[in-house]
C-alpha cells in the first residue's frame, strides 16, 4: 500500500469517527429534548426538600459531597467532588471544587449567598485544561442530596449540572 493510500485511508478513518461522534451527540440531544425538558435539571425558583436533623454545621452544604454532572450539550457525564468548610459564609475560608475526566478541573468556591435550602459559591483561582470560571448553585433535595448547576462566567444557562450525595 503506498503512503498516498495509508493517507486517504487514515482520513476515511478519521471522517467516519467524526460523524460517529456527532451521531452520538445528536442522539443525547434528541433525548433530553424529546420529553421537553432534561430530566436532570429542577427548578431553582421553587426547590423541595423535607426538614433534616442537624448535620453539626452552620449550613446544610458544608461537607465532602461526590456524584455526577451531564453536560447536556455535549452529551457528557464525568465525576464531581467538593468540600465546603463550616465557616465558608464568614468569608476566611474556601471550599475546593473538583471534576471533570479523572477529575483534572480545581476551583476555590467563595461564598456568594443563601441559606440552608440554596446557596451560591462562585468558582475563582480556576485551574486545569479547558476549565473555566464560573458560578455553582446548590439546591437541598433530601438529608444528604443536593442537586447543583454550573454555569460559565459570562454566560447564563448552565454548562453542566447533576446531583450529589454527602460522603
Amino acid at each position: 500500500m503506498s503512503a498516498r493510500d495509508t493517507n486517504i485511508k487514515a482520513a476515511w478513518v478519521g471522517a467516519a469517527a467524526t460523524v460517529l461522534a456527532a451521531v452520538i451527540s445528536l442522539v443525547g440531544v434528541l433525548i433530553f429534548n424529546s420529553r421537553g425538558e432534561n430530566p436532570m435539571r429542577v427548578s431553582l425558583a421553587s426547590p423541595t426538600f423535607k426538614s433534616s436533623p442537624d448535620h453539626g454545621s452552620s449550613i446544610f452544604f458544608s461537607g465532602t459531597w461526590t456524584g455526577t454532572a451531564t453536560h447536556p450539550t455535549a452529551a457528557l457525564e464525568f465525576p464531581v467532588n467538593f468540600w465546603i468548610p463550616d465557616s465558608i459564609q464568614s468569608g476566611t475560608e474556601s471550599g475546593v471544587l473538583r471534576w471533570a475526566e479523572e477529575l483534572h478541573c480545581f476551583a476555590r468556591l467563595r461564598w456568594v449567598g443563601g441559606a440552608n435550602e440554596k446557596a451560591t459559591l462562585d468558582l475563582k483561582e480556576v485551574t486545569g485544561k479547558g476549565c473555566y470560571a464560573g458560578r455553582l448553585t446548590l439546591v437541598r433535595q433530601a438529608d444528604n442530596e443536593i442537586y447543583f448547576e454550573v454555569t460559565r462566567q459570562g454566560e447564563s444557562a448552565p454548562r453542566y449540572l447533576g446531583r450529589l450525595s454527602r460522603k
